[in-house]
């Protein structure tokens, strides 16, 4: 590394450090004051606020990282103009070329080290943040468990066992249904080949078997219990799909050999799992929006004239906060399953890649 981009890195990571961290405590703080009064309805305890608080940094560090990428840059090339030391470099031949190549390699460093991170680290800090939020604080209780397709859940008496259910858990496949009494008694069993969700809490049974178990003082008859099939039938139960979605884990907890597993199960059942797939993106795509912004922007500041940079660098923070919430925007076009969440994701990166080269042709080095 010569002296000169020695120069370039440590400068930079000042700035970057600098407004990472005075970022980070603005959006701390707003998320403080968001939730106070939910800790202070709940009587929550110093060591879970802290706990729950710690535990959501990794998420937003990785949430602001792009934009904090880029406004340090762009700092960065005021700081060195105003203070003449970017003559001082152009007077040493080094040129316009040479000085953006320094960011965009920082900018495949971090954005590499950023996606590590948010496979590794984050899953794990967002399901301690759910555990603390709904279970310490907010003192509810899951009624089942759903472990990829697999549902096992208790209602009000009723006992829920199934072998598929798709993403938005509106059809549930293989179905066993216990009903019982206030003494957990089986009453009747409903095997049920697909139930589709028709609204709210209607649904549409397909191939039904409904086998109803005779009381004790019934036995006598000689009928211990009856069998009647439908091949397809209304039924109207308690449970609603949000009831089992509530069960599953969200994506922002799977970590990536989770987060795959359960995307190609879905493909492999024939649903698309759209929610699954926008993180899985997200997570592989996000990091390099400082990547992409940074050959979009830098052309636009490092050949400004020394009067014009302040206004230039206010053009490429405009610009880039602008990218920043379309690609937010996206993430829940992508959720929505309205379009494959792919083509917003790089449509965002080629636009900008688009744009970096136009810059480019008009400069010098």
């Amino acid at each position: 590394m010569s002296i000169i981009t020695k120069f370039i890195v440590s400068i930079f990571f000042e700035i970057f450090f600098a407004v990472y961290f005075g970022i980070f405590a603005i959006l701390l703080v707003v998320q403080v004051f968001d939730k106070l009064d939910e800790f202070i309805k709940a009587n929550a305890s110093f060591k879970d606020i802290f706990i729950y608080f710690i535990s959501l940094s990794p998420s937003l560090f990785i949430d602001i990282y792009p934009l904090v990428f880029i406004f340090s840059g762009l700092i960065f090339f005021l700081f060195i103009s105003r203070s003449n030391e970017l003559i001082a470099l152009r007077t040493l031949g080094i040129r316009h070329q040479s000085i953006i190549s320094v960011f965009i390699l920082l900018a495949i460093f971090l954005s590499f080290t950023s996606i590590f991170f948010d496979f590794a680290v984050v899953p794990k800090a967002n399901k301690k943040v759910s555990e603390v939020w709904y279970e310490k604080l907010n003192k509810k209780e899951k009624k089942g468990v759903l472990q990829g397709d697999l549902l096992f859940y208790k209602g009000d008496n009723q006992i829920w066992i199934a072998e598929r259910i798709s993403p938005n858990a509106k059809k549930i496949n293989n179905l066993i249904i216990f009903n019982t009494d206030d003494n957990n008694t089986t009453t009747d069993v409903f095997s049920i080949k697909e139930l589709s969700n028709i609204k709210g809490n209607a649904w549409k049974a397909s191939d039904l078997f409904e086998i109803k178990i005779m009381s004790s003082n019934q036995e006598s008859d000689g009928n211990f219990s009856s069998l009647t099939r439908y091949s397809e039938k209304n039924i109207t139960i308690k449970e609603k799909p949000k009831d089992f979605i509530a069960l599953r884990n969200p994506v922002s907890e799977l970590g990536l050999k989770s987060l795959v597993s359960s995307i190609l199960k879905s493909r492999d059942s024939g649903f698309i799992n759209n929610e699954a797939e926008t993180v899985f993106f997200n997570k592989l795509l996000f990091p390099f929006l400082s990547l992409t912004l940074c050959f979009a922007l830098l052309p636009l500041i490092v050949p400004a004239r020394k009067d014009a940079i302040v206004l230039t660098m206010a053009k490429g923070i405009i610009i880039a906060t602008f990218a920043w919430a379309i690609w937010k925007f996206s993430i829940n076009i992508g959720r929505s399953g309205k379009i494959f969440s792919l083509i917003p994701f790089l449509s965002i990166h080629l636009s900008l890649i688009f744009f970096g080269i136009f810059n480019y042709k008009k400069i010098r080095f």
